[in-house]
């Protein structure tokens, strides 16, 4: 979402400049989740203390869907693929020319 990459997008259609960008980007949400301990979704996820993390209140995208994107105000979707989801913002996060929809079965 910060990096406003569709998820899906092929590593080989990246710039240089667009994958540092996004290595960047990546380097900053796993050091604020750090700081607030993680993500946790469930008593699973909880650290030595049995304590939850914070980090999925701050989350941007993800679990999100219906709700408006923080940057534009357009409604985060939510991708099923693979017996999991993508959430992304249709706007900020188009998905790129010539990329198959994507359904539970894969692409």
């Amino acid at each position: 979402w910060r990096a406003r990459r569709h998820w899906a997008t092929p590593c080989h259609r990246l710039s240089q400049a667009d994958a540092v960008g996004l290595l960047g980007h990546a380097r900053e949400v796993m050091a604020a989740a750090l700081q607030q301990g993680g993500t946790s979704f469930d008593s699973l996820y909880v650290n030595v203390n049995g304590e939850s993390g914070y980090f999925s209140h701050t989350l941007d995208a993800y679990g999100r869907a219906g709700s408006p994107c923080q940057r534009c105000g357009a409604a985060i979707v939510r991708e099923p693929y693979a017996n999991r989801s993508s959430f992304r913002c249709p706007r900020c996060q188009r998905r790129p020319a010539g990329l198959p929809k994507v359904g539970r079965t894969g692409r």
